[in-house]
């Protein structure tokens, strides 16, 4: 019981315990690591709250059936990692995830509620694999009542003709490298036209002549290319606090 509590503890204080997480977890059973708090808490459904993706690693290793295990809310760890968007994470897990029929993780009700956390999160390449894989999961109503097109319809900044960019946006979408993703699953998050792959460059070229580029647009394209890692890093930092809404165009 005590190494329970002192391994959900470590797991929720991230990197600063990670080395030892990794040791307290060499050291205790398997079955130990699935002991679970009244809420139907593990360490592992804590390593996806916080985002421990090097404990949760650590804990699957050890024990892969650490990830069928549901809260007193009937979420398995995944649904965690889609509803507060940790795609590497929810990559991971699902990966780590198989459907056993006798755990039965994705079965109509989990999987409904993990395409809408998918959605909801942005993570519409992960919600489109999971709805070919389970048809039903597109026309079936979870939790909030609600259908899983009605979640997009719901963010409407996420497709160019829902949204009305102002200056800052549009720099970022003429200047920010797009790369279309092609692998759903392995491939990492990338910005990209939602609505018409094809019609990306050409929207470009309507931000430009929409705005006077003349001066700008070279020197920062130019500066993303060429120029110094750091600058650019600390450039984007600089976007993000000017312009917060920088994490939400698509």
């Amino acid at each position: 019981m005590h190494s329970k509590i002192a391994l959900q503890t470590a797991v929720g204080a991230r990197e600063r315990a990670i080395h030892f997480v990794e040791k307290l977890v060499e050291l205790m059973p398997m079955e130990a690591l699935a002991l679970h708090d009244r809420f139907g808490i593990t360490a592992l459904h804590t390593a996806t709250l916080v985002g421990n993706k090097r404990a949760i690693v650590v804990l699957v290793q050890k024990n892969p059936d650490l990830v069928y295990i549901s809260s007193s809310s009937d979420h398995i760890p995944v649904h965690n990692a889609a509803k507060y968007a940790c795609k590497d994470i929810l990559l991971f897990l699902l990966a780590a995830t198989k459907d056993d029929h006798v755990s039965r993780p994705f079965s109509n009700k989990r999987v409904v509620r993990l395409v809408n956390y998918a959605i909801s999160s942005g993570f519409f390449d992960v919600a489109l694999n999971l709805m070919q894989r389970y048809p039903e999961a597109a026309k079936s109503k979870v939790d909030d009542n609600e259908y899983a097109l009605a979640r997009i319809a719901r963010k409407p900044s996420t497709f160019p003709s829902g949204s009305g960019l102002n200056f800052w946006q549009c720099i970022i979408y003429c200047c920010v490298p797009v790369k279309l993703e092609t692998n759903p699953i392995k491939d990492p998050p990338s910005r990209g036209d939602l609505e018409n792959p094809a019609f990306a460059n050409r929207r470009s070229q309507v931000i430009v002549h929409k705005y006077d580029w003349s001066f700008w647009a070279p020197l920062l394209k130019d500066f993303s290319i060429f120029g110094s890692q750091k600058l650019l890093t600390m450039l984007w930092k600089m976007f993000e606090i000017l312009v917060p809404l920088i994490k939400h165009i698509q």
